[in-house]
């Protein structure tokens, strides 16, 4: 899915294991996104798993740890999260198990 007014690009990696998938987003503004809806394929909790914003690469750590589904189907998904998005950045998140 592609947000051309936001300049916000996400995608699902998909895996054979559901457990595995991988939802990406990506930011291409320098302004972080905050309240940013995404659409994820199954409910439960969402780790951010990869910020390329962290501290630890010497970014501002903006970012998540761990986020709910609202059940509001969103970018053709059954599930969404709302989100911050870091500036000029990429986030992974992965369904906890």
């Amino acid at each position: 899915f592609h947000d051309v007014d936001s300049s916000i690009v996400t995608f699902i990696r998909r895996s054979h294991t559901p457990a595995d998938e991988i939802v990406v987003a990506v930011n291409l503004t320098p302004v972080p996104r905050y309240g940013y809806r995404v659409g994820v394929p199954p409910g439960g909790m969402w780790r951010e798993i990869f910020n390329s914003d962290s501290s630890y690469y010497g970014g501002s750590n903006v970012g998540n740890v761990l986020l709910p589904t609202d059940d509001k189907p969103w970018q053709g998904q059954n599930f969404s999260v709302m989100m911050t998005l870091p500036p000029l950045g990429v986030v992974y998140l992965k369904r906890e198990a």
